[in-house]
C-alpha cells in the first residue's frame, strides 16, 4: 500500500510539473511573439540607438506623470469641497478609454481576442486602479512631491511580494536595500507624524494642500498627513500587485490593450461605488478646473503611453532608473506652482529611498543577465 501510495504522489507530481511547464511554454511563446512585432514595429530606429530612445521616453513618461499629479492636486487646492478622489479617477479613465479605443481601431487591433486574455487584463486594470486611487488620496493630503518620493518603495515591494509568493531567491543585498528604502521612508515621513503628532514642517505642509484643512490647530493635532503617507504607500503597493501579476500572467497583447482595459475598469468601479453608496459624481467645478483635469488626464494617458513604449526599447533595469528623477520634478513644480517648499528631512529622506531602491534596481537587472548569460553558455555546451 505504502510503493502504491508513493506511487500516486510521483505521478500526480510528474502532471504537476507538466502542466506548470506547458502555462510556461505558453508564456514564453506569447512573449516571442510579442518581441517579434516590437521588432517589426521599430525597424526606423537602429538597434543601437533604441536604448537612448527609450530612455528618453522614460523620461518623458514621468515628466507628464509628476505634471498631471500637480495639475490634480491644484484641483484639490482650488475645490476640495466639490470634487472627489472617485470621480477625478473616473475623468482620468473615461479620457484613458477613448484615446486608447481610438488607437486600437486604427491599428486594428481586437481588444477581445480571448477569454484568458480579457481575463488577464481584467486583473491587471483592478490592481493599476487601486494603485492611481490610493495616489488620488494622497494628493488629497499631502503634497505631490512627497507622495511621488514615497512610490519610489515600488521596488522594495516588488522584491519583498517576489519573494513570498514568487519564491524569488533573496540574499544579502535584497534586505541591505529594503531596510534602508523603510529607514529613509521613516526620515521623509518626520517619525512623530505616524504616531498622529505633526511637526512644524508637517503642519505647514498640510495648512497649503486643501485636503488638509480640517482639524489643523496649534499643537498640530491633525493625523491627514499620516493618512496621505498611508494612502501613499498603498499605491506603491499596489504598483508592486501589478508587477508580480505582469510576471505570473506574462505578457498579453498590445499595450494599448492595457491601457483600454485600466480605462475600463477605472470607469466601472467608481460608477459601481456610487450607486452602491446612492451619491451621485461630485464634480461640481468651473470651467477652468474642468479644462485642468482634462489636461491631467491626457497627460497621464501620455505618461502610460511613454512609459509601454520605453519598455519595449529599453531593459526595465535602466529605463526605470530615469524615474528616479520624477521626484526632482515634482519638488521643483509644487515649489513653483504650489509655493510648496520640500523640507530638509524630506530631501534627505528622498535621498536615501532613491539610492537603496536604485541599487536593488541595478543588483536585480545585473544580477538577471549574468544569469541569462549563464543560461545561454550552458545551452551552448
Amino acid at each position: 500500500m505504502e510503493k502504491h501510495d508513493e506511487i500516486e504522489k510521483k505521478i500526480r507530481k510528474n502532471e504537476e510539473q507538466k502542466e506548470s511547464n506547458t502555462d510556461q511554454l505558453e508564456i514564453n511563446e506569447q512573449n516571442e511573439e510579442t518581441d517579434n512585432e516590437i521588432e517589426e514595429k521599430y525597424l526606423f530606429i537602429s538597434p543601437a540607438n533604441r536604448g537612448i530612445a527609450g530612455l528618453f521616453m522614460m523620461g518623458l513618461s514621468g515628466l507628464y506623470y509628476i505634471v498631471a499629479n500637480t495639475l490634480i492636486q491644484i484641483v484639490y487646492t482650488r475645490s476640495s469641497e466639490h470634487v472627489t478622489s472617485f470621480s477625478l479617477v473616473l475623468a482620468r479613465s473615461v479620457v484613458a478609454t477613448v484615446f486608447a479605443a481610438v488607437f486600437l481601431v486604427i491599428g486594428r487591433v481586437n481588444p477581445f481576442q480571448s477569454l484568458n486574455m480579457m481575463l488577464a487584463q481584467t486583473i491587471l486594470g483592478i490592481s493599476s486602479f487601486g494603485s492611481i486611487l490610493f495616489l488620488y488620496l494622497s494628493l488629497e493630503r499631502i503634497p505631490v512631491g512627497d507622495a511621488t518620493a514615497i512610490q519610489c518603495m515600488v521596488p522594495i515591494f516588488t522584491t519583498i511580494l517576489s519573494i513570498i509568493f514568487l519564491k524569488q531567491k533573496s540574499n544579502f543585498m535584497d534586505y541591505i536595500c529594503c531596510f534602508f528604502g523603510i529607514i529613509g521612508l521613516v526620515i521623509m515621513t518626520r517619525p512623530m507624524s505616524i504616531f498622529g503628532l505633526q511637526d512644524n514642517d508637517s503642519r505647514e505642509l498640510c495648512k497649503k494642500v486643501s485636503g488638509c484643512n480640517k482639524d489643523v490647530t496649534s499643537q498640530g493635532n491633525s493625523t491627514d498627513y499620516t493618512y496621505g503617507v498611508i494612502y501613499s504607500l498603498l499605491s506603491a503597493f499596489t504598483i508592486a500587485i501589478f508587477f508580480i501579476l505582469v510576471k505570473a500572467l506574462g505578457r498579453r497583447g498590445d499595450f494599448m490593450i492595457g491601457i483600454f482595459y485600466l480605462g475600463i475598469v477605472g470607469s466601472v468601479i467608481p460608477i459601481v461605488h456610487d450607486v452602491v453608496r446612492s451619491q451621485k459624481p461630485q464634480l461640481g467645478i468651473d470651467e477652468r478646473d474642468w479644462i485642468i483635469i482634462f489636461l491631467a488626464s491626457f497627460l497621464s494617458y501620455l505618461s502610460l503611453m511613454f512609459l509601454a513604449e520605453a519598455l519595449q526599447l529599453e531593459d526595465a533595469g535602466p529605463a526605470s532608473m530615469i524615474r528616479y528623477t520624477d521626484f526632482v520634478y515634482a519638488f521643483i513644480l509644487q515649489y513653483l506652482i504650489l509655493g510648496i517648499k520640500p523640507t530638509i528631512l524630506t530631501i534627505i529622506g528622498a535621498f536615501i529611498i532613491i539610492c537603496s531602491t536604485g541599487t536593488l534596481t541595478l543588483y536585480r537587472h545585473f544580477a538577471a543577465k549574468k544569469a541569462a548569460k549563464q543560461a545561454k553558455a550552458n545551452k551552448t555546451e
